[in-house]
């Protein structure tokens, strides 16, 4: 057993070590396409557009949209399936990742208030908008992205093209799409783009935002099978997050008058 632990062990170090350069080189290539962005910007353009700043409102009769309700029940009803496969291990990384993008969110509350505007925004009226950046439907929906990536994750990891995982592939394919849903939204109005270098055409660091997590939770998810484990990694992301929220408090979370 040891010695099974010790080999498993060394294939995930190896791993590490084999996709290093190709990390390396993504953020490399995030870098230069920035500074490219920066050097062939528009002359005397703004670095922020400086919108106002979305307040965060409760509730209220008028605004609730009872569609919110199917939203739940279908977040539910995916994890109930894995539930019922016995994938808990799943369940729980599940959990941390949706945990983990709320950080993310929390993290552009603090943009928004230190620097004038958050690198994304909300207009519009919504059921509930926890944070600058995000509200419930939005929360609900990235809580549908792990069992969605599960589903089409392949089981067998392989290579394609002699140098990138088939798992890998899949997940920087769903990224990609979240992109472009994303530009949708944004050419919609209803989701604010301030920053000259978070924006169309520059999209490097949107791609590389999304991305990133997805290739981790498929490599996470495929090296971790005991249940104990994930239900650790879950418990310190939603550690993190609770400490995140009540310590940042009033930065990320701007009442309306």
């Amino acid at each position: 057993m040891a010695e099974k632990t010790n080999s498993n062990g060394a294939t995930i170090w190896r791993e590490v070590k084999e996709a290093a350069p190709y990390w390396a080189g993504a953020i490399v290539l995030v870098g230069l396409f920035t500074v490219l962005a920066w050097a062939l910007r528009e002359p005397g353009a703004r670095t922020c557009s400086a919108p106002p700043y979305p307040c965060v409102a409760a509730p209220s009769p008028q605004t609730f949209p009872w569609a919110i309700v199917g939203q739940l029940a279908l977040v539910v009803y995916a994890y109930a399936k894995l539930v019922q496969k016995e994938q808990y291990s799943d369940v729980f990384l599940g959990l941390a990742l949706w945990v983990g993008e709320l950080i993310w969110e929390m993290s552009n509350g603090v943009m928004g208030h230190f620097c004038g505007a958050p690198w994304f925004g909300l207009e519009g009226v919504s059921a509930w908008r926890i944070y600058g950046g995000v509200n419930i439907e939005i929360s609900l929906m990235f809580a549908m992205v792990p069992p969605t990536l599960l589903a089409i994750l392949p089981k067998d990891r392989k290579l394609i093209l002699g140098k990138i995982s088939n798992r890998t592939a899949w997940s920087i394919g769903l990224g990609a799409f979240c992109v472009g849903v994303e530009m949708l939204l944004n050419r919609a109005g209803v989701l604010t783009w301030a920053w000259w270098y978070w924006r169309t055409p520059h999209v490097a660091l949107i791609l590389f935002a999304y991305c990133s997590p997805y290739v981790v939770f498929s490599w996470v998810q495929y090296h971790v099978k005991k249940t104990s484990t994930s239900a650790l990694i879950l418990t310190i992301i939603v550690a993190t997050a609770v400490i995140c929220h009540f310590a940042l408090g009033d930065i990320i979370r701007i009442t309306c008058p």
